[in-house]
């Protein structure tokens, strides 16, 4: 089964296998119930990701929008189709609807983490 998580799932984890009380200052959720195949469980809808302040991301299933903060340049990739990332997705009117929904979110989850470049927020 491939699900996307969250590196950071791997502590809480880890404390619920080995019987302990995960801290409440952890923000991330275990995957005991992906581990044990629970029937339904699911990873993250979205996965966001950032690198020092020059690299934001979103990335689902199919698609991984890459936003640059510093030079304002954006790039969307069908990670499904195209996964070594080489055709740019970014101006193809075909994938508007992609591009719009990822852009969105990508600025929901700046906003919900409180991202220190949200003024550097991608426009298109």
């Amino acid at each position: 089964m491939d699900e996307k998580i969250y590196m950071q799932s791997v502590y809480p984890t880890t404390c619920e296998l080995a019987g302990i009380k995960v801290p409440e200052t952890v923000d991330y959720a275990s995957i005991v119930p992906l581990v044990h195949g629970q029937k339904g469980a699911r990873g993250e809808d979205l996965i966001f990701n950032s690198y020092i302040e020059t690299q934001r991301l979103v990335r689902t299933d199919q698609y991984k929008l890459i936003h640059y903060p510093k030079i304002g340049r954006n790039q969307l990739f069908d990670v499904r189709n195209d996964p070594r990332e080489t055709n740019d997705l970014i101006n193809d009117s075909k994938h508007a609807a992609v591009k719009k929904d990822l852009l969105a979110a990508l600025k929901r989850k700046r906003e919900e983490l409180g991202d220190g470049l949200l003024s550097a927020s991608p426009q298109k």
